[in-house]
């Protein structure tokens, strides 16, 4: 067994924020999953006809598209947690005595759960996760460098993008036209935030698995210490 590809197959093939999307919607009935849906299509079309307003006319007004994406997201966010909760208890029953994260930001609790199943069902010990304590620092080290340089290299190209648009045009820019950028500018927003939600980046991702294996490996000495 190779327990760093154990550890990283874990986490990256089963307890990311889209996998576990992915294993909820699997548990749903098909009653959850039309719901699912019917939130899902009001949200994301709310967010595409706000994004189209300012260029077509649409018979349907700006705050009715607001209300849309609202109820949407809204309604997400309960049916989520509804499934979620029954997605720990259907895959791992009473989990009060797990050393779960500290908070569930992100779903960590149950992704957390299957991240610890998979190493269990492999036999990984704290022995094994200790080992490859070096190997996850030096992958957040690499990430960190390469993220430092897309940022820097982000915040050029937008800025100068930016300063150059406003150079030209502020001068014949009127306020209409701002509420129309106002009007675009909010859905991308949600729609980049919602994007951004489902595919962290690798560095907030390693950080996260770093995390999980300190907890795995805390949980794994306390078992073996009531065991003893």
């Amino acid at each position: 067994m190779n327990p760093w590809k154990v550890i990283w197959n874990s986490y990256y093939e089963k307890s990311t924020t889209l996998k576990f999307f992915k294993n909820v919607y699997g548990i749903s009935t098909r009653k959850e999953k039309i719901i699912l849906s019917v939130l899902a299509f009001f949200f994301f079309t709310g967010i595409a006809s706000l994004l189209i307003l300012p260029v077509v006319n649409l018979p349907i007004s700006q705050e009715i598209l607001f209300w849309f994406v609202v109820f949407g997201e809204l309604g997400l966010i309960f049916q989520i947690g509804k499934l979620k909760n029954k997605f720990i208890k259907n895959e791992f029953g009473d989990v009060s005595q797990s050393q779960t994260p500290h908070d569930d930001k992100n779903h960590k609790t149950s992704r957390y759960l299957t991240f610890k199943k998979a190493l269990e069902d492999n036999w990984v010990t704290k022995k094994h996760v200790q080992d490859c304590q070096e190997l996850i620092d030096l992958q957040i080290d690499i990430a960190s460098s390469e993220g430092l340089l897309r940022k820097k290299f982000s915040r050029f190209v937008i800025g100068g993008i930016g300063l150059g648009i406003l150079g030209i045009f502020w001068s014949k820019i009127d306020v209409l036209y701002l509420i129309y950028i106002s009007a675009i500018l909010i859905p991308i927003s949600l729609l980049i935030y919602f994007v951004l939600y489902l595919i962290p980046s690798k560095l907030e991702k390693l950080k996260e698995m770093k995390y999980f294996m300190l907890l795995y490996s805390r949980e794994f000495e306390i078992s073996n210490k009531c065991v003893i």
